[in-house]
């Protein structure tokens, strides 16, 4: 049990699931993005997920961060309205349609992860119908996400698993307490 207590309080409560779990949930997700997209060819999809470390995906602090995120990012897309929120052991998300131009669009979902301070634990993808991936912040100029812990490339943090998963929790906590306001062990 010494291990269990050794977890951040944002993560206690929190089940572990495996990577076979999360990539079922992202194979759905993909199924669910292409049919949304074909029964609404003309509107832009944004999907937000919590870009979360580890195997705990989802507690009820991440629930509570994910909500104020989520009211948060809609706040920047005034036409928007949400398809479908989710929320689940592998995590949390956010499927909304926009009559936005899709690269307008993808504009200001890089604005909400790099301007809020909830942003920087979101991943905002932007699909149009017609595109076999999302809208890229490179592919549009944009420079790529830094890492939570360090001003490195986050995409090279994770493949060479620079930080500790503690590291990266605290992280995501200290951020959770700022944005929020308060201990995250209060409502973990």
């Amino acid at each position: 049990m010494a291990h269990r207590s050794s977890i951040d309080p944002l993560f206690r409560g929190g089940v572990p699931v495996g990577i076979e779990e999360v990539l079922a949930d992202r194979d759905e997700r993909a199924t669910l993005e292409r049919r949304v997209l074909e029964r609404h060819p003309d509107k832009a999809l944004i999907v937000a997920t919590l870009n979360i470390p580890g195997p705990i995906k989802y507690t009820p602090g991440l629930d509570d961060l994910f909500g104020s995120g989520a009211d948060r990012l809609m706040a920047h897309f005034l036409d928007a309205s949400i398809y479908e929120d989710r929320r689940r052991a592998t995590g949390c998300t956010l499927f909304a349609l926009t009559n936005e131009d899709p690269l307008s669009a993808k504009r200001r979902a890089v604005a909400f992860e790099d301007e809020d301070a909830l942003g920087r634990l979101f991943d905002v993808d932007v699909l149009r119908a017609g595109c076999a991936s999302a809208l890229s912040r490179v592919g549009l100029g944009m420079l790529p996400r830094t890492c939570l812990v360090c001003d490195c490339p986050a995409k090279e943090c994770a493949r060479s698993r620079r930080h500790s998963l503690e590291e990266l929790y605290g992280a995501i906590r200290r951020i959770y307490e700022t944005a929020l306001g308060g201990a995250a062990d209060a409502r973990a």
